[in-house]
């Protein structure tokens, strides 16, 4: 028997399913962090435009990520989750840090790497205070 929770997640699960299969291109974001306890974690979250227009977002995946944090590793993470929701050919640009290891991993997938401009602005604003 699920929990109200498993049930609310299934639910919003197969909602958003829907919405991504109905459209026709989708951007992600995906991030690598470790906790204050050295666990590392990486998130992938998708962003499109619904058919009625809306501008709509859903985290397609967060998870432990237990292997060394390569591009090649990277790379298949982010191949693992977009064959997951049926994305491979409707990813126009994927927005990351700067970090060699996530911006060659997005280039083995064949997709666009677009530098996070908040990312990019926070390394420019700390150099220059330095």
């Amino acid at each position: 028997m699920l929990t109200k929770s498993s049930q609310l997640y299934e639910k919003t699960h197969a909602e958003m399913q829907v919405k991504v299969k109905a459209t026709s291109a989708v951007c992600l974001t995906t991030d690598c962090w470790t906790s204050i306890t050295m666990n590392s974690y990486m998130a992938v979250t998708c962003h499109f435009i619904t058919l009625d227009f809306q501008m709509t977002s859903c985290l397609l995946d967060c998870f432990s990520f237990t292997e060394r944090h390569t591009a090649e590793n990277l790379k298949g993470e982010l191949l693992r989750i977009a064959t997951e929701w049926n994305l491979q050919e409707k990813v126009v640009a994927v927005v990351s840090d700067n970090a060699a290891n996530i911006t060659a991993a997005i280039r083995l997938t064949g997709w666009r790497h677009v530098p996070c401009f908040a990312h990019t602005l926070n390394i420019v604003v700390r150099e220059a205070l330095q």
